[in-house]
């Protein structure tokens, strides 16, 4: 009977002592989701951390690339101004001559196809020879009605 006692004793100790081991395992299994989330909890701010980073360069970047487009904007504007602002007779002199503007300036006119090819081709003799220059603007203004 002394050895049954002992083989209880002994199967009981190892029952509790299974049972304390099964347990510690379940908490280091419970604990082990906790560190889980805790470190995909940390990924997600960094993650976040990096997206904001990004947004405010991206953010930074705009603004000057639409600072930029203004300036640029306001450059052609300026010089927009300046050509449409520029009195005709200033091409028509011979101090201002522009045989480009002239000849726009012929194309854009209400006369007929005809008179608009003789002012031209006498503006594009002008241009190339200047003793002629005073004549040609003279014809120009007169036909223009200036």
């Amino acid at each position: 009977m002394k050895k049954a006692l002992i083989t209880i004793i002994i199967l009981a100790a190892v029952g509790v002592g299974g049972y304390i081991w099964y347990i510690g395992n379940m908490a280091e299994e419970a604990a082990a989701p906790e560190a889980a989330v805790e470190t995909v909890d940390e990924a997600v701010e960094d993650a976040a951390e990096a997206v904001e980073e990004a947004v405010e360069e991206a953010t930074e970047e705009a603004a000057e690339a639409v600072d930029e487009a203004v300036e640029a904007a306001e450059d052609a504007a300026e010089a927009v101004e300046e050509a449409v602002t520029t009195p005709p007779a200033d091409v028509l002199s011979p101090e201002g001559f522009d045989a480009d503007a002239v000849i726009a300036m012929i194309d854009e006119s209400s006369l007929d196809v005809a008179e608009k090819d003789a002012l031209k081709a006498a503006v594009e003799t002008a241009r190339n020879v200047p003793d002629m220059l005073g004549a040609v603007l003279d014809q120009v203004r007169t036909a223009l009605g200036m």
